[in-house]
């Protein structure tokens, strides 16, 4: 299968997640890859001399978790790939910002086509729940990705926003093949990665301050007691490289998710992935495969009252917490590694391409 991708310099952890996720899976699944333009920090260098909107220069580099493993450069140029435009299975726009758009307008210059006539997907991996109908009548995608998809019926359908182009979740993915060596034993009892991004965040971190009073909430808290849950505090204060953010939620007991500046957080997918017990904010988005409360994680509701006692509940249940962090590890890395992210996504969008109707059950929907 033959892909292209048409991606924007500036980071978007979507994106990033989705195409390190192709990459990981190009051998298995026989993908050639082509990028337009090609991003550099997907391939764990820098992207630096890029015209932002405000007319600065941009300049990215790539995040710690996208350094390890990165794959090589593309060897095709992006004038060869826009000129082999005949013969992809499948574009996908990883993007709705700037460059992807103009990218898509060069491919279909050179292609002499309108973006309805060619096999284009569209993902869109802002914090917001918009969706810009009149850019996607303006596309006419074959399918339309969106992170920051709210659940509206119990039943999820991809026609359910009354539109022609279906619509389907797609959210951030743990990182696992670039995981660093992972303690196995716990040695933290709680965990938390809480920058004041949203007021429902705000609003969990004052209760959290309120049941342990002795943490002082910096960038990240790692709190440890040793008799009860008002005991000695251990307090990171500044940013932690990811590896050593890992080892942290891995050696932690508990951890706690909520959303930030969109609904959907890399911390959320990274707790389970870390194997420790995550107590959840439900972030109200359509998932597919989703966790479940209580066989997978502890849901947690505002006003958050009751978390000081659910803390001091569950950290006397160590086997029930084990259990738990099992399980949602063992469901983690079936359905929400990198890889399986971008498996699903090819999946969805080569059925859809070649007409098949596609039931939400088979992706636990």
């Amino acid at each position: 299968m033959k892909l292209l991708l048409l991606s924007d310099f500036e980071s978007d952890f979507l994106a990033d997640g989705l195409v390190a996720g192709l990459y990981g899976i190009a051998a298995e699944q026989d993908l050639t890859i082509a990028e337009v333009p090609i991003i550099r920090h997907y391939h764990g260098l820098v992207d630096q001399g890029y015209i932002l909107a405000d007319k600065k220069l941009g300049f990215t580099g790539p995040t710690s978790d996208l350094v390890r493993n990165a794959p090589p450069l593309p060897t095709v140029t992006e004038e060869e790939a826009l000129e082999r435009w005949n013969e992809y299975d499948l574009v996908l726009m990883t993007s709705l910002r700037a460059y992807a758009r103009d990218a898509l307008r060069k491919l279909c210059r050179v292609s002499g086509k309108k973006s309805s006539e060619l096999p284009l997907a569209v993902a869109d991996g802002e914090d917001h729940d918009f969706i810009d109908f009149p850019y996607l009548e303006e596309l006419k995608p074959r399918v339309f990705l969106k992170r920051e998809l709210l659940r509206r019926a119990e039943r999820f359908s991809p026609h359910a926003w009354g539109h022609d182009i279906p619509i389907w979740p797609l959210q951030f993915a743990a990182h696992y093949a670039n995981l660093p060596p992972l303690p196995e034993e716990k040695f933290v009892d709680i965990f938390c990665s809480l920058g004041r991004t949203h007021p429902t965040r705000d609003l969990l971190i004052s209760a959290l301050l309120d049941a342990i009073p002795k943490i002082n909430c910096s960038h990240y808290i790692a709190y440890s007691p040793q008799e009860g849950i008002h005991d000695p505090l251990e307090l990171l204060k500044g940013r932690q490289d990811w590896d050593g953010y890992m080892r942290l939620l891995a050696g932690a007991r508990l951890s706690v998710s909520v959303r930030g500046w969109g609904r959907d957080t890399l911390h959320y997918w990274e707790g389970f992935m870390a194997g420790t017990t995550m107590m959840v904010v439900d972030p109200g988005l359509i998932i597919p495969h989703p966790f479940i409360p209580h066989d997978h994680y502890i849901p947690i509701e505002s006003p958050y009252d009751d978390v000081a006692g659910k803390m001091k509940l569950y950290l006397n249940k160590p086997q029930w917490l084990e259990e738990k962090r099992l399980a949602a590890k063992a469901h983690c890395l079936k359905f929400h590694t990198t890889e399986a992210r971008a498996s699903y996504m090819l999946g969805i969008a080569t059925r859809i391409l070649s007409g098949e109707t596609i039931d939400p059950e088979q992706y636990g929907l």
